[in-house]
């Protein structure tokens, strides 16, 4: 045993140094993708500066040009000399020379072109168009773009070794601190020069700053200004700035290897960290082996109150149902007393007005009364009828294997015979056999009480259509039952489904027919629902579940039972007489396996590593952590096979309400224990 726990210590140490290490990796490239991340949106940052700068001091080198040579009175072709004269006095830092020539119109200084001037520095061709009363001059300013860059570009610092150059739409440099380079084209006139270097990375990135309008990169290139121009990974921003018809690239770069620094420091914070952690690793590892037992423990008891504390929650919503099912119970008896009393009163009245109406000495209009008087009973016996019906509401009782398809074809039969002339009717039933909790002509019910409804909410619609269908889904059948009437508006169909709801009116209907579906489907185990909106027709679906094969297995052969009661004294008596009816029973021995606990929460552990341990469990209502209710709803979500058995000592009309929602599957009185136990033998 110490070996193997050595082993699963060494074995856990491996894998952990496997993740740290892995951790160290990923995380050190994180970090580097994000460092250089960072560097590209400040470089790129930079160049929209520099961008911003140079539009700026251009513009307002015209702005000055447009200003200088504007006035209110036109000057003479003398006065205009001498005012060239003293600008170029002024500016000779900016402007190489200023030449004057014919003009054409007069106007504001606009940028004509740039060309290489004598001294290997780009020069900006300025153009401005004077009036005089000699005629129209044109002055062209030559403005020296070296003196630009120094002013503008070359003092934003990039790191030890970055810098920004500035190229024309055409990708010719303009700008650059390598004297060397400007006039170059950025790729083909560097191909014809350096032949012998890999320029593809350069290649791309250029090809990016002419389809784009900014962007950031990685490349390799070259160091331009060094004479043996050595290779180098730099980190590159770019963006476009438009001054007037110009169009510039100012590209901001940055070495590689300054990252070098910062990189190293969060490497060296890395492997520290790490040494760290193996450290902790190696000291917590023997202390949670000796205290794992412990943890598991206390884990499983928090899982326990976990489970206690939704099941208590459970049971606050389902005493809310509860209540509802209280109320609809007294509903029901109510209805059946009414029922029967009412039909006590109608059956006198039909019977001596179908006398009057056959009677020879009764006159047409005395025939005519009796008619009408026969024709509101009849509405009045329907109605007790329905009102019988709702009283008979489902319990789950009674319920047996029945057969869905044929059952609803012989349903949709009659419905079929029942339809109006004037409603066009379509069914599709499934053709597989499915076998459902339910009682024999219980779908001719469902069905009757859902089409009547569609009939009257068809009779004033233009198209008259009813469908019928029953399909198979993955755990059941679903049947859908859709008109083409009136529709529901969103008030009525929350409240549908409520007995004696209904907006026909009283003399069209009861409001009890959804009611009553609604309470078969809750029997078998099923559900129902409803889409509708006003004048788009109405679809009511209802949900049967399959039975489950495992379950009917189950049936046939249950082999484990166990009875759960606090009751020691109790207990031990039971369990004395059911070991003298085994040992007195053959069937007994052989089918069932009986035993006996005080421990529900042991019992709960073991459910709860083995769901399916048992496949009966009969528990007491009194139990001293909880009642038995409420344990059985925490072992239905363990292992919703299980067939759940409640003992209890007095016939509580209330908790039929669990049976008929499925959450156990009977209630049996603890006086009536052994016979029902040699019952499920």
């Amino acid at each position: 045993m110490g070996k193997h726990k050595e082993s699963l210590n060494i074995l856990l140490l491996v894998l952990l140094s496997i993740c740290v290490v892995f951790v160290d990796i990923y995380s050190y490239r994180v970090y580097r993708e994000k460092l250089i991340r960072s560097e590209q949106k400040q470089l790129l940052a930079m160049a929209e500066t520099i961008g911003e700068s140079l539009n700026n001091t251009i513009i307002s080198e015209l702005t000055k040009i447009d200003y200088f040579f504007s006035g209110n009175e036109i000057p003479s072709a003398k006065q205009l000399e001498n005012s060239v004269r003293e600008y170029q006095e002024k500016n000779s830092t900016v402007f190489d020379s200023i030449t004057v020539s014919e003009g054409t119109e007069a106007g504001d200084a606009v940028i004509s072109g740039k060309h290489l001037s004598g001294s290997g520095w780009y020069v900006l061709e300025i153009n401005k168009d004077v009036e005089t009363v000699d005629g129209i001059f044109r002055l062209m300013f030559l403005m020296d773009l070296n003196v630009i860059y120094r002013r503008i570009v070359a003092p934003v610092k990039i790191g030890n070794g970055g810098y920004s150059v500035v190229k024309d739409k055409n990708l010719a440099i303009i700008m650059h601190h390598a004297k060397n380079q400007i006039g170059m084209d950025a790729i083909y006139d560097r191909k014809e020069q350096y032949p012998e270097l890999d320029l593809s990375s350069l290649e791309d990135w250029l090809n990016l700053q002419r389809n784009n309008d900014k962007g950031m990169s990685v490349i390799d290139t070259f160091v331009w200004d060094d004479p043996d121009i050595a290779p180098i990974k730099r980190i590159v921003a770019f963006t476009t700035v438009d001054i007037l018809e110009e169009r510039w690239i100012v590209n901001s770069t940055l070495p590689m290897n300054e990252l070098d620094e910062p990189l190293s420091d969060m490497l060296a914070v890395i492997l520290t960290l790490t040494g760290v952690y193996f450290f902790i690793v190696a000291a917590v590892v023997i202390l949670i082996n000796r205290t794992r037992m412990r943890s598991e423990s206390q884990k499983n008891e928090i899982k326990y109150l976990r489970e206690i504390n939704q099941g208590m929650e459970e049971v606050a919503r389902q005493k809310d149902e509860l209540r509802h099912y209280q109320r609809i119970e007294s509903l029901g008896m109510m209805a059946s007393h009414i029922a029967h009393e009412f039909n006590n009163y109608l059956t006198p009245v039909m019977v001596y007005a179908e006398l009057l109406e056959n009677d020879p000495e009764t006159g047409e209009r005395g025939k005519k009364m009796a008619g009408e008087i026969l024709q509101s009973t009849d509405r009045a016996a329907s109605l007790s009828r329905e009102l019988l019906d709702f009283s008979r509401q489902d319990s789950g009782a009674d319920l047996g294997p029945v057969n869905l398809r044929t059952d609803t074809e012989a349903a949709v039969e009659v419905i079929k015979r029942l339809t109006p002339k004037k409603i066009e009717f379509s069914s599709k039933i499934m053709s597989q056999d499915m076998t459902v909790l339910a009682r024999d002509g219980m779908m001719q019910h469902i069905l009757m009480n859902l089409c009547k409804n569609a009939f009257q909410a068809m009779e004033k619609s233009e198209r008259k259509k009813l469908d019928i269908v029953l399909k198979r889904t993955g755990e059941g059948a679903v049947l859908t039952v859709s008109d083409t009437g009136v529709g529901i508006s969103k008030d009525a169909k929350n409240r549908i489904f409520e007995p004696f709801y209904t907006t026909k009116g009283s003399h069209h209907g009861t409001g009890l027919g959804l009611s009553v579906v609604r309470n078969i489907m809750h029997s078998l185990g099923g559900s129902i629902s409803v889409e509708s909106e006003q004048g788009g027709g109405t679809v009511f679906s209802l949900f049967f579940p399959e039975i489950s094969k495992a379950k009917e297995k189950k049936a046939e052969g249950i082999r484990k039972l166990v009875y759960i009661d606090n009751d020691k004294q109790f207990l031990d008596e039971l369990e004395q007489e059911v070991k003298s009816r085994t040992r007195n029973s053959e069937t007994l021995q052989k089918s069932m396996e009986i035993s006996f606990t005080t421990e529900e929460m042991q019992l709960l552990s073991r459910l709860q590593k083995d769901p399916k341990c048992c496949d009966i469990l009969v528990v007491s209502y009194t139990l001293d952590s909880m009642n038995g209710i409420e344990f059985l709803e925490i072992v239905r979500r363990l292992n919703p096979d299980i067939c759940l058995i409640l003992a209890s000592g007095s016939d509580d009309a209330d908790l039929q309400w669990y049976v008929n929602n499925r959450i156990i599957d009977r209630i049996i009185m603890k006086d009536k224990l052994l016979s029902e136990l040699d019952k499920l033998s």
